[in-house]
């Protein structure tokens, strides 16, 4: 898209011509001021999730569900050796 918001054509055998070439000499701070405010930083926005809400989305299924389920059951019955390994395994999801 050129300066003036046209968008030049260009042929599969052409290849596309910068507007403004700097790669040479560099932006002026005008012009990287000017770029910088219509445009906005260059930089991409933090999407990685925290560490903890990562280990606990992992036990927000229906499996773990099931697991958490079957710890208070084996807890209520008084079977805390089974127990203890169900929630092994529950932390190894």
């Amino acid at each position: 898209m050129s300066a003036n918001g046209v968008t030049a054509v260009v042929s599969p055998t052409q290849s596309p011509k910068p507007i403004q070439d700097s790669s040479a000499t560099g932006l002026t701070s005008n012009e990287a001021r000017t770029r910088l405010d219509k445009d906005g930083p260059n930089a991409m926005p933090d999407s990685s999730a925290h560490p903890f809400r990562n280990a606990l989305m992992k036990f927000w299924a229906p499996v773990p569900w099931l697991l958490e389920a079957s710890v208070v059951l084996e807890l209520a019955l008084h079977k805390y050796y089974e127990a203890a390994i169900i929630a092994a395994l529950l932390g190894k999801l």
